[in-house]
């Protein structure tokens, strides 16, 4: 799995540079587990690229995204593309996960989150 982080405001950005296909599951649980090692983690995951989300990622993402608010730190998306809409609607957690157009106003309501 293919991925570039950054960190900006406080808060670990990751771009996605490939689908969420079934041989990526293991990338991105490996991923989330380094990322809250420390703690929870304050994460915006960019979501604009990815055109395909096969269910065992997005599940792994549900499951990250509660493991970590519910522990303190913050889990956005930025830039949810159709496909990654269409499975929080699925999922029917599309008004739980909050998703952001920019950068800016994901900090900013990551922040005031706190």
């Amino acid at each position: 799995m293919r991925f570039d982080i950054r960190v900006r405001g406080g808060f670990q950005i990751i771009q996605l540079a490939s689908d969420l296909g079934i041989l990526e599951y293991v990338g991105l649980t490996e991923l989330f587990e380094k990322l809250s090692a420390n703690g929870p983690p304050r994460i915006l995951l960019d979501m604009s690229t990815v055109t395909s989300i096969n269910s065992t990622c997005g599940a792994v993402i549900i499951e990250h995204w509660k493991q970590y608010t519910e522990a303190g730190g913050y889990f956005g998306l930025l830039s949810p593309s159709y496909v990654t809409l269409q499975f929080l609607t699925v999922a029917g957690i599309e008004h739980l996960v909050e998703c952001f157009d920019s950068v800016e106003d994901a900090i900013e309501a990551g922040s005031a989150a706190e």
